[in-house]
């Protein structure tokens, strides 16, 4: 399978190849200004979602459980002392002591259980946020309707 290459900036097309390259940060400052607060609240919500996301990515990256070959497994699960990182750990708790076949296998229930949590947890707040961002911006956009309507409205309640 081929390694995905990163876009470059002359590539993206025309619109967004200016809009990167020509904007100072003074004037993504401005922008979000006069966005009002709910474009500050998109900002604030973004940034959490991108942080979180982040967050999840380097725990599944820490546990290292995975590009492990099988017969490495097999061999660490026969010789505990030889196991290395996140998995050794895992093996050497689920073979401490003279530990049965069902003592091990609980053992090993109790681990995948605390990690799928944390990833669940993690999963479902990030589709919180992705489902809260849009409803934000529609927020903003009928805000931005009612204040337009607001400023067309007669002044002094004008009789017909």
């Amino acid at each position: 399978m081929a390694a995905r290459k990163s876009m470059p900036l002359q590539c993206l097309p025309e619109p967004m190849n200016v809009i990167a390259a020509s904007m100072s940060k003074d004037e993504m400052i401005e922008i979000l200004r006069s966005g009002g607060w709910v474009m500050i609240m998109l900002a604030i919500l973004a940034l959490i979602l991108y942080v979180s996301a982040f967050d999840l990515i380097y725990y599944m990256y820490r546990t290292n459980l995975v590009g492990r070959s099988q017969k490495r497994w097999l061999r660490w699960i026969k010789h505990p002392e030889e196991a290395e990182g996140r998995v050794g750990d895992i093996i050497r708790y689920t073979q401490f002591g003279k530990a049965d076949e069902s003592l091990v296998r609980r053992r090993f229930d109790e681990i995948r259980f605390s990690t799928m949590l944390r990833v669940r947890c993690g999963a479902v707040f990030l589709k919180t946020l992705v489902a809260a961002a849009p409803l934000t911006g529609l927020l903003g956009t009928v805000m931005g309707m009612l204040s337009t309507f607001q400023g067309s409205q007669p002044a002094g309640g004008a009789k017909r």
